[in-house]
């Protein structure tokens, strides 16, 4: 009996053939990248972009050897965001960081002299509206997910699609201009919620595309890119990596807001102002030159030395002097040429 069954058991597997996966679909897409949106209500991630001038040719174009990029972002649907990203190029830093709480948007200049940059040089801050936001293509892990010009996910904007294909590999495959990054092809992949595996330019002639070599579950069901490669005109190279993803942390305000110091200038366009935080300009080497010229009576050239702070200010000519030595001189010239005769 038992040999009986395993025997029909076998006959109705060679007739229907292998189970097949479930082939990739537009709607399914739509749904699952929807949902996985809805996961989360704030999302911080951590991660890094690494680059040689070996395989960029951007780096060997300004003589850099090794640059490494690590970028703090965070998306909440309050309307807070950071987007914060330290530069090392051969090991000199800097940074570059936006960031907005619920009421205004900041650009944050670090001085790129300061080896630290802890306290910003300028801080610009206006409202919190999206024509502050920058780039529309976010660097990776983001690409196509994230649309940066109008700040919102994939899913947001999948359900405008009307056209799609399954690739050979099982991946659902779309035309960018369909959600808002024209030019690429764009697949998803739906072993891993929908979530872009890969985007390319074709028939560009150099080679420009973005690829997930590695997916992470960060939760049950939720997953999200772990690391890849990204190539731009063919010979521009960069590895990218993802060290930590954070899901629906509630966030200090002082995180989206800058950190400011007497040095820091502001330009406020909401108000128009433009001001030092301290009330005051810092004693920078301009104004202690400008003061050391000023307690010695003496004229602020028009344009400072490069070194202003070795530099000695112009001297005033001194005319009264020299004329009145001329005068003695021209006195006792005289005097001796009336003995002599």
């Amino acid at each position: 009996m038992r040999l009986q069954k395993l025997f029909w058991l076998l006959v109705v597997f060679v007739a229907t053939g292998m189970p097949q996966a479930k082939a990739a679909d537009l709607a399914e897409a739509v749904k699952q990248l929807q949902q996985w949106e809805s996961r989360f209500v704030a999302i911080r991630v951590q991660s890094r972009r690494e680059l040689n001038s070996v395989t960029n040719s951007l780096l060997r174009q300004y003589g850099i050897d090794d640059s490494i990029s690590d970028l703090d972002w965070i998306w909440e649907d309050s309307g807070r965001f950071l987007h914060a990203s330290i530069d090392r190029n051969d090991g000199k830093i800097s940074r570059s960081v936006q960031m907005a709480n619920k009421k205004k948007y900041y650009q944050v200049k670090f001085a790129v002299e300061d080896p630290v940059q802890e306290v910003p040089a300028v801080v610009m801050s206006g409202e919190n509206a999206l024509a502050n936001t920058g780039a529309k293509l976010l660097y990776p892990p983001f690409h196509f997910l994230w649309d940066e010009g109008s700040r919102t996910w994939l899913g947001s904007r999948l359900v405008h699609a009307t056209s799609s294909r399954s690739t050979d590999e099982g991946m659902l495959e779309i035309e960018g201009d369909q959600v808002g990054f024209d030019a690429y092809r764009i697949q998803l992949d739906p072993q891993h919620g929908y979530l872009p595996r890969q985007g390319v330019i074709p028939n560009a002639g150099k080679e420009t595309r973005f690829f997930v070599e590695e997916f992470q579950e960060v939760q049950p069901g939720f997953w999200f890119p772990k690391r890849g490669t990204l190539v731009l005109n063919g010979d521009m190279h960069e590895k990218w990596s993802v060290s930590q993803v954070e899901l629906n942390v509630e966030y200090p305000e002082s995180l989206f807001q800058p950190r400011m110091g007497d040095q820091t200038y502001v330009m406020d366009s909401i108000s128009g102002k433009n001001y030092w935080h301290g009330g005051k300009p810092p004693e920078t080497a301009l104004t202690k030159a400008k003061s050391t010229a000023d307690s010695a009576a003496a004229p602020i050239p028009v344009s400072m030395p490069d070194n202003v702070i070795n530099a000695r200010p112009e001297q005033r000519v001194r005319w009264g002097f020299w004329l009145g030595l001329f005068g003695i001189l021209a006195i006792g010239l005289g005097f001796l040429m009336r003995r002599a005769t």
